[in-house]
């Protein structure tokens, strides 16, 4: 279920909360669980809230708390809304979260038709030239599907909306950027994925005082007309074949290309790459082979890369039990021979346990507790046999 496995995916992840800073180096997404209009309700609930607990410097659990998100559902609008917090980069200094409100609205068959993210708080600078600042930032995505239900247009904008107000004479500079991503994606008869199309509009401009755009001051900072972005081909036998990525110019930028048993089951995986906005043409980067066990589970996995900043080969042996779970893996790099073991335990088809022990005999332990309704309710990391994270979740 997608709103378990999102929190499986992060487990070996350590939250760090910093100071904000003006520097920002990257964004992360939202790396906590995410619940569709499905998930709500399949498993009967209204609300769900997740909070972050301090841990103390003697492991100690404090009371304090710090909420994650939270997330609704309201049936009468096909809606989940809520607020959600992502995690902020910076070139110097710890990551940080922040805040935002979201509506993500359904059609009748479950897919996501629009989406829209607000900032949930609005930080407002004085600046030394007398000036009031703030920016107010917005996303606002769009889909549309065929009669089969295949995804065939997303339309992904981003508004920045930047301000500067004189505390003395109270005039507004109001400058506006609006980028948008649009991709058009195309099927076969057999309704599998052929083609997808991109194009970029990113356009600049001043509005007037009744806050519409005013014509003259438009521009254009990155557009793209639309061009292939991806295509794939397949075997007789509906498997992909290869996944092809082009530059704007047309140009082939990166090949993926699959091969598989007469079980249908892939064995090897050859990726080559390019640059972008340069004449380099792709070369070979990296060959990933599957080897099976008899009974049909993958139990090895060989990545080998020879890049153009060197050469890499990382081996990881992953044993399954009679139910498809993990139970444990081991992965093996080139530059050391020993393995960096991941230990899964179960309970009623529930994981309860995940512990990885590294080259340097580091134990990190990650253990998940769940409600009498088999929702996930708490889980907590160890480092070192000492807490350094837990996450709790409440549902109505």
């Amino acid at each position: 279920m997608k709103l378990i496995l999102t929190g499986v995916l992060t487990l070996l992840t350590t939250y760090l909360f910093g100071q904000m800073s003006n520097t920002i180096f990257s964004f992360g997404g939202n790396e906590f669980q995410s619940w569709t209009y499905q998930d709500f309700v399949k498993n009967n609930v209204k609300k769900v809230e997740s909070y972050s607990y301090e841990i103390k410097k003697n492991g100690k659990i404090s009371k304090d708390s710090l909420l994650l998100y939270r997330q609704e559902l309201d049936r009468d609008s096909n809606k989940v809304f809520g607020k959600n917090c992502s995690r902020v980069f910076q070139s110097h200094g710890p990551s940080y979260l922040t805040w935002h409100s979201f509506q993500t609205y359904y059609d009748k068959k479950g897919h996501i038709i629009k989406n829209i993210d607000n900032p949930s708080g609005i930080e407002k600078i004085k600046s030394k030239f007398g000036t009031l600042e703030w920016d107010i930032y917005q996303n606002i995505s769009t889909c549309k599907y065929d009669s089969a239900g295949n995804l065939t247009y997303e339309n992904n904008q981003h508004f920045d909306n930047s301000y500067s107000v004189y505390r003395n004479s109270k005039d507004t500079f109001h400058l506006c950027s609006v980028q948008a991503k649009i991709y058009e994606i195309y099927y076969n008869e057999k309704g599998q994925k052929i083609s997808r199309y991109f194009t970029r509009d990113s356009t600049r401009y001043l509005p007037t005082n009744s806050y519409k755009t005013d014509t003259s001051s438009v521009t254009c900072m990155y557009c793209d007309p639309k061009y292939l972005n991806d295509d794939y081909t397949y075997y007789e036998n509906a498997k992909v074949k290869t996944w092809i990525w082009y530059t704007r110019e047309g140009k082939i930028h990166s090949k993926k290309y699959y091969y598989y048993d007469n079980s249908g089951n892939i064995i090897k995986q050859v990726d080559s790459t390019g640059w972008y906005f340069t004449t380099i043409l792709p070369y070979w980067e990296s060959t990933t082979t599957y080897e099976y066990s008899d009974s049909g589970k993958v139990i090895t996995k060989i990545y080998n890369t020879e890049a153009r900043f060197g050469s890499s080969t990382k081996r990881t042996v992953t044993i399954f039990n009679s139910k498809d779970h993990i139970t444990n893996e081991c992965s093996v790099t080139d530059s050391s021979e020993i393995c960096t073991n991941y230990f899964y335990t179960y309970d009623k088809e529930k994981l309860i346990s995940v512990i990885s022990i590294d080259n340097d005999k580091d134990k990190l332990e990650t253990y998940f507790r769940y409600t009498f309704h088999g929702l996930l309710y708490e889980k907590k990391v160890v480092y070192q046999d000492k807490i350094t994270q837990l996450t709790r979740y409440y549902y109505e």
